[in-house]
């Protein structure tokens, strides 16, 4: 309750409704208005709080969802943090509570996170066999950068994220956009690394291979070779 009384104190359409009702009481302090002032402060009130939701959407006031998020990233040592984050975040884009999202950034969302696990699967399939700093960025990815951006873009109300200029000569809707593609473009990058690793390291081992059995030349030709039991 206390939360939800918060986010409504702090919302635009309750900002704008009691600037009007301030304004209004000055307005009698003045000597302006007559003796039903109080009434013209409910007035006041009203007509702004509908003019901050026309302009700034409905003050929201339950997101569960974060909930999650924020009890999954609670102990950032623990083993599954990265598996309990990823999901908590595709829980969100799907049940998408206060419709920050479209359709597009749901699906835009979901697959940033399953594309961040696959990683983390890989990575651990060839031993963490990716640079200090790439790892860094892996690990970071789900536990702090994509949360982050995710927690606060949903603080922003809908229509204003998606209609007001804030940065860059961007609304909010576009710059999260940008976030999730980079994102994904980093997690492709750090695939192909990882790819290109496990690569070198078949391609070593099987040098290997062809030194260990020579003169034969290959492991292939010695099979060929070798005669079988009688």
């Amino acid at each position: 309750m206390t939360a939800m009384l918060w986010r409504f104190l702090n919302s635009p359409a309750n900002w704008c409704g009691l600037a009007i009702a301030i304004a209004v009481v000055f307005a009698r302090a003045a000597g302006i208005l007559g003796a039903y002032w109080w009434a013209s402060v409910i007035i006041g009130y009203l007509a702004g709080y509908w003019l901050g939701k026309s302009l700034f959407g409905e003050p929201q006031l339950v997101v569960t969802d974060l909930a999650a998020l924020d009890e999954a990233l609670s102990d950032r040592e623990k083993p599954e943090v990265m598996k309990e984050t990823l999901q908590a975040l595709r829980t969100i884009a799907k049940s998408n509570i206060g419709k920050y999202f479209s359709l597009k950034q749901e699906a835009a969302l979901t697959a940033l996170t399953v594309a961040i696990e696959n990683l983390h699967q890989e990575w651990m399939r060839s031993k963490r066999q990716l640079s200090m700093e790439n790892a860094f960025v892996a690990e970071r990815l789900a536990t702090e950068y994509l949360p982050d951006t995710v927690r606060q873009f949903v603080a922003i109300p809908p229509k204003f994220a998606a209609n007001k200029i804030i940065a860059q000569n961007k609304t909010a809707t576009q710059l999260f956009d940008e976030s999730i593609n980079e994102m994904h473009r980093k997690v492709e990058q750090l695939q192909d690394d990882l790819a290109a690793q496990d690569a070198e390291a078949f391609a070593n081992h099987a040098a290997f291979l062809n030194q260990k059995f020579a003169p034969t030349g290959s492991v292939t030709n010695m099979l060929k070779e070798e005669k079988p039991h009688v």
